[in-house]
This record gives structure tokens, sequence and C-alpha cells, in this order.
């Protein structure tokens, strides 16, 4: 392969990254969703040199940890979320007049897991809690 043309496949690739991570951002997908994505652009690069693949994969291990600022772990009780690592939230669940071992006994509690801050939609979430 050409080095002009494994420039332009990586420009695309990032390109291409970068536009399915802003999307997220506004459709708040699942995390098993947004990986179909990336497997999709991941896909154009087989063929490509080592060196297009491994800064396609840096790229996008950036926006990852980006993204994790939009996320937050989650109790979902049967009337409301509660966040159990930040402190600083109004849904903190101490704030929320419950105890650590209300979450950890499971009362109440449907289902826990990841979820997107603003629109509270699930990102990664566990599945049969009963």
């Amino acid at each position: 392969m050409r080095f002009k043309k494994a420039l332009q496949l990586r420009d695309n690739s990032v390109y291409a990254l970068r536009s399915t991570f802003r999307r997220a951002l506004n459709t708040n997908p699942s995390h098993a969703l947004l990986l179909n994505d990336l497997c999709d652009i991941r896909k154009t690069l087989s063929g490509c040199p080592q060196w297009v693949r491994a800064y396609y994969d840096g790229y996008q291990s950036a926006l990852f940890a980006v993204q994790e600022q939009h996320i937050e772990f989650c109790s979902k009780l049967t009337d409301q979320s509660l966040v159990s690592h930040n402190s600083s939230s109004p849904r903190y669940y101490q704030k929320m007049g419950h105890s650590p071992a209300d979450i950890c006994n499971k009362v109440d509690v449907i289902e826990t897991g990841q979820y997107w801050i603003k629109s509270d939609r699930p990102y990664f979430v566990s599945e049969g809690l009963s």
C-alpha cells in the first residue's frame, strides 16, 4: 500500500471515529451499539500498515477517556436513580436518604451499571439482579 493511500485511510477513519463519538454524546447509545459502529470503522483498516491501525487505536482510546466524563455509575431503584461514586451529584445515594447497605443488599434495586449523565439512558448495565 502506498504511503499516501495509508494516510488517506488513516484520516478518513479518524474522521469517522470522531463523528461516531460526537453522535454518541447526542444520542447516548449503549456500549454494544457504540462498539458495533467502531468495529465497522476498524474493518476499513484491514490491509493497512500496522502504524495506521495503531494510530486509530490510540485515537479511539483517547476518545473513550473523554467520553467517561459523560457517564456515571448508578443504581436504579423502583422510583429513582442513585449515584454511588460521585458525592457532588444531587442524586448521590446518601443525599437521597439511602445507606450503603441499601445498595449492597439490593433493596429495591432494579439494575446497576453505567448510565449517560444527562439523559439517564443505559450505557453498560448488568442484567438479572434478582
